[in-house]
């Protein structure tokens, strides 16, 4: 058998999991950078590979991040996956800018899955593409292999020409001798460039200057927009190999439940239906189509097995016990931040200032909804997988745990993801691995898609946390003590726990933000207050910088309030050790034009963060209808050091603050005798276009190395929008989400 794989896969990539090339690949050079890989990207024989030897010389690979073939193409490899972000672009163009290439000659795929070469420093060395890190987590390695294939041509071409190298330079895709007026191409010097032993060194002296930049900090258009458009974009959702059958999920609504009894008699009727298989945690029902795998779902009735107090968890509830623990100062919780002793300064002032701040849980809402195409294939030795995920060796280690077929003879073909934020990097890859145990059963490709009430039902959701907040103000108006206290469930100590112990139990998800590095706070303590609820929890769009940034800044503001101080300069006396942070902060206050009186019935608020060493600030102007906030206009200013892509990066910016106004004003998560209230979006409300205000967004750059953008906006809205209600109706909103109940309950107090 066999199957057209997709243009935007990498045809060679079963080749790169094969354990005498990874050997070799391991002894070249190390873990993320491999040298002398002529014609890998076209590869036919392994001895080719291991000598370090070009196939032909049609095409020449000065490192496995590029391929330069004859006809002057450049064939980038982007090593993060695409959900919307546009890293699919960032990534080959900061890598294209120190080869000095043509943007039009160069061509963008995938990369393969390989960790060893290809995973994030950011993320253990693994491919995994969350949490704003794409750029960051690349930037300076790419501009070095950029420079070393660079290097290899200028050498090349120094060595034909019998000229020093110094007397070289380059052009867009062109090595030139100003001497003699000679120019000659990329695409030439491919036809007869050799593989050094060895890659030149590359100190940043040989790195370009920003002014030298012809791509970064440029306008360049993404490359996966077109695509998307004219509706030939590589979605797993869309692939259809010969045979294919169809299946629909059902995943047990309480963690750890497992099935007890199915009645499957009235889904076995529904024309099109084949069969029902009943797994320990779910059971699927597989069909020649879509429609008819749904329609049988829809019929099956399954019991499922109790799991403790897990099947009377009431969300209403856990709050209030949640707030309770937050509440127990004699019970001290996991330090995540100190500077100072806090106890002392709060024992000994006159006046402590206390608040307590809650959010929900939060759903991913991703737009395409969970799907995988699985294909286990000749006789069960081979496998195919067609996944849109955010973390592809994880992917694949799922695969194999699934089919029992070793990793070295699985293929994952990368797809785009319409939609992530989280969610498709769970490591259990709960839509993954019924369809590649399906298809070991079958031996033919299962394309399983989740409904969306399923998923739903069995989200991993953001967890709900409940803060407690107590400073002291000393004479000058400035916070002398500040004590962050978080009950709330550790997402990794749910859905990763091997990484959790690895890490010694650090709520690195949950506890994000907390801590305050640009804020001037003398004494500082943040406590995290373990709960286990037995929730799935995972990390979500702003992981646990939303909920946080809206306690922290909700708390500024109430803070500004009780000195009479006005929020913007309240938090410019907490900023007088960072430029960078007054800058920001000012520039969002001209923009949103602060102290200036707004139209009858509205007001602005203000907000202030740093996330991942990016400085934000964002200014909300709304009303109120009905006891429904309307935000009309969103000012955001952003310093993430260097901007790769500036239209880019507004469209990231703008992005996340839709995100973060449907988390501040309506997405909610709700549990009753342990199972999920919500099923669809007319229960889970996200922003339509109506509900989205006027976004305007003005980037600075301060700094030598992009600390990213994609989530940033979404930390901001919450907070913004509660100090614009407050400088509207004198009253405050602590819980978030906002919905029409909680408006009405903070105007009535």
């Amino acid at each position: 058998m066999s199957t057209e794989t997709n243009d935007h896969t990498i045809g060679c990539s079963t080749d790169l999991e094969n354990e005498s090339r990874r050997d070799f690949l391991k002894q070249s050079a190390g873990l993320t950078f491999c040298f002398a890989l002529g014609g890998l990207l076209g590869c036919e024989k392994a001895e080719d590979i291991e000598q370090g030897l070009a196939v032909s010389n049609k095409d020449y690979s000065a490192n496995v991040w590029v391929n330069i073939s004859a006809d002057g193409k450049i064939r980038i490899y982007s090593a993060a996956d695409e959900m919307g972000q546009g890293s699919m672009t960032a990534l080959p163009l900061i890598f294209a800018e120190e080869l000095d290439a043509a943007w039009e000659d160069v061509e963008i795929e995938f990369s393969p899955v390989n960790d060893e070469i290809y995973g994030n420093p950011k993320f253990m060395g693994a491919i995994y593409t969350a949490s704003s890190m794409s750029v960051t987590g690349y930037y300076d390695k790419l501009r070095i292999y950029g420079a070393q294939a660079r290097r290899v041509l200028l050498d090349n071409v120094a060595e034909k020409w019998q000229v020093p190298v110094s007397e070289l330079a380059t052009e867009p895709s062109l090595v030139i001798h100003k001497k003699s007026g000679q120019s000659i191409s990329y695409g030439d010097i491919a036809s007869f460039a050799s593989v050094p032993e060895k890659q030149p060194e590359i100190t940043p002296h040989d790195l370009k200057s920003p002014s030298e930049f012809r791509l970064i900090g440029h306008s360049v258009p993404r490359r996966d927009v077109a695509d998307k458009v004219l509706g030939t974009s590589p979605y797993s959702i869309n692939e259809d190999p010969p045979g294919l059958v169809y299946g629909v999920a059902v995943r047990s609504p309480v963690m750890g439940a497992k099935v007890v009894k199915v009645d499957d008699v009235a889904a076995r009727e529904v024309k099109g239906v084949k069969d029902v298989f009943v797994r320990e945690n779910s059971v699927v029902v597989i069909a020649d189509n879509y429609h008819s795998a749904v329609q049988g779902r829809v019929k099956l009735k399954i019991e499922w097995s109790r799991v403790g107090d897990v099947n009377d968890f009431d969300s209403d509830k856990a709050m209030q016990e949640h707030m309770a623990l937050a509440n127990k100062l004699d019970h001290e919780g996991y330090v995540w931040n100190q500077h100072g002793d806090v106890h002392s300064e709060l024992n000994k002032s006159d006046k402590v200032i206390t608040r307590e701040y809650q959010s929900d849980y939060v759903y991913h809402a991703q737009m395409e909804v969970l799907n995988a195409t699985v294909w286990v294939k000749e006789g069960g030795t081979q496998v195919e997988a067609w996944v849109g995920t955010q973390a592809p060796s994880v992917t694949l280690r799922a695969v194999a745990r699934a089919t029992g077929i070793p990793i070295e003879n699985i293929t994952v073909h990368r797809s785009m993801l319409g939609g992530g934020f989280g969610r498709r990097s769970v490591y259990e890859m709960d839509f993954v691995d019924d369809a590649a145990w399906l298809s070991r059963q079958l031996e033919k490709p299962v394309k399983i898609i989740w409904t969306r009430e399923d998923d739903l039902a069995a989200g991993w959701f953001k967890p709900m946390s409940a803060h407690l907040l107590r400073a002291t103000i000393n004479s000058e108006t400035r916070v002398s003590a500040w004590h962050h206290r978080v009950a709330v469930q550790e997402p990794l100590a749910t859905a990763e726990t091997i990484i959790y112990e690895a890490i010694d139990r650090r709520p690195v998800v949950s506890m994000a933000g907390t801590e305050h590095h640009i804020y001037d706070f003398p004494k500082q303590l943040a406590e995290h207050m373990e709960t286990r609820p037995g929730i799935r929890t995972y990390s979500v769009l702003g992981v646990g910088w939303t909920p946080n940034k809206f306690a922290v800044e909700g708390f500024m503001n109430e803070l500004a309030n009780e000195q009479g101080v006005d929020p913007v300069k309240f938090r410019l006396q907490h900023l007088q050790h960072s430029a960078r942070g007054q800058e920001v902060l000012n520039t969002v206050a001209e923009m949103a034009d602060w102290g200036k009186a707004r139209a009858k019935g509205r007001e602005v608020g203000v907000a202030f963060a740093e996330y991942h060493g990016t400085l934000i600030a964002g200014a909300a102007e709304i009303s109120i209808t009905d006891y429904q906030i309307k935000v009309h206009e969103f000012w955001v200013a952003v310093d993430p050091g260097v901007v790769v892509q500036p239209d880019n990066t507004r469209d990231q910016i703008i992005g996340s603050v839709v995100f973060g106004l449907g988390n501040a004003l309506t997405e909610r998560i709700t549990f009753k005798n342990g199972l999920v209230q919500q099923s669809n979006y007319h229960d889970y409300v996200i922003p339509g276009i109506s509900d989205v205000p006027n976004i305007h967004v003005e980037t600075l750059a301060n700094g030598d190395t992009p600390t990213g953008v994609g989530q940033t906006g979404a930390v901001l809205v919450a907070p913004a929008i509660a100090c614009a209600f407050n400088r509207l109706t004198g009253k405050h909103l602590r819980h978030m989400p906002f919905i029409t109940e909680r408006v009405q309950s903070a105007l009535a107090s």
